[in-house]
């Protein structure tokens, strides 16, 4: 077993789940040169954990001693953030996108470790709620837009919970109606139609 641990980034133009994320590093890793964001990425790795390893090309790769994982992985991600980079953890098949990114689509699901379907359609939906759980896939996200979402959250306690978010609302709204994984699933379905009749028919009140 490596005692290395590794994480990726580029710059975010398309939406992916991990193992097509895996090749699109693969891919990118062959061209020579890197993008100017991954430049500076490199640097600022490099000034605030210089026991890190950085390779640099049409993909940036950072290596480092396991033990440093949790520390390192919270600078990476933030410096991705503010440099418009996708980070990805190809361990754990994680992806972090940076915030107000979209992709070019008219709807697309978020799963928990930040895969990326575009454009599911009801089966796919149904599939994806069904595979939820408390632990491993708590909460799935479908988005109409940047700041239109529509997020359904598995609780041990409370059950399925949803929240939505239109253009223009100053926070989130939180379904406080008990609801069971069908009801959520023709709530998602109704939402990817652009339909808002669903929403009348619950009770919501403003959340974080």
């Amino acid at each position: 077993m490596t005692d290395r641990y590794q994480l990726l980034a580029w710059p975010a133009a398309e939406a992916l789940d991990a193992e097509s994320a895996a090749r699109r590093a693969a891919e990118l890793a062959a061209e020579s040169e890197a993008p100017a964001a991954l430049s500076e990425l490199a640097a600022a790795l490099a000034e605030a954990h210089p026991d890190s390893e950085v390779e640099l090309s049409g993909c940036l790769a950072c290596r480092f001693p396991l033990a440093q994982a949790g520390e390192v992985a919270a600078t990476f991600v933030e410096e991705c953030e503010a440099r418009g980079l996708v980070a990805f953890d190809p361990q754990e098949g994680e992806l972090f996108w940076p915030q107000g990114w979209a992709p070019e689509a008219e709807c697309w699901l978020t799963r928990f470790q930040g895969s990326i379907l575009l454009e599911p359609d009801p089966d796919t939906i149904r599939r994806e709620l069904k595979s939820m759980n408390v632990v491993d896939v708590p909460y799935l996200v479908l988005s109409r837009g940047p700041e239109r979402f529509l997020q359904a959250a598995l609780f041990d306690e409370v059950g399925w919970v949803l929240e939505r978010r239109l253009e223009g609302d100053a926070h989130p709204w939180v379904c406080t109606d008990p609801l069971k994984r069908r009801e959520v699933a023709e709530a998602f379905i109704a939402f990817r139609e652009g339909d808002e009749g669903w929403a009348r028919k619950l009770s919501w009140e403003p959340g974080v």
